[in-house]
């Protein structure tokens, strides 16, 4: 029997998320069972890569997007 985790089913806004650290967190955060949502501007000085989501982006909602823009 699977054990139920804290974020199971939780909602998880993750900025920065195309990035090394924020995508690691996104592929556990999936294997957790949480919603994730990724809002990452993919800014060239930052080192943001959509391929870091490979293999889980049919389980996140991904926003291309600055989070300063209203």
């Amino acid at each position: 029997m699977e054990q139920l985790h804290i974020f199971s089913g939780k909602n998880v806004l993750i900025t920065g998320g195309l990035g090394f650290i924020g995508s690691n967190l996104a592929h556990e955060l999936v294997k957790l069972k949480a919603r994730i949502t990724i809002v990452d501007s993919l800014s060239p000085l930052y080192g943001g890569n959509i391929f870091n989501v490979n293999g889980i982006k049919d389980k996140c909602r991904i926003y291309i997007n600055v989070i300063l823009d209203e």
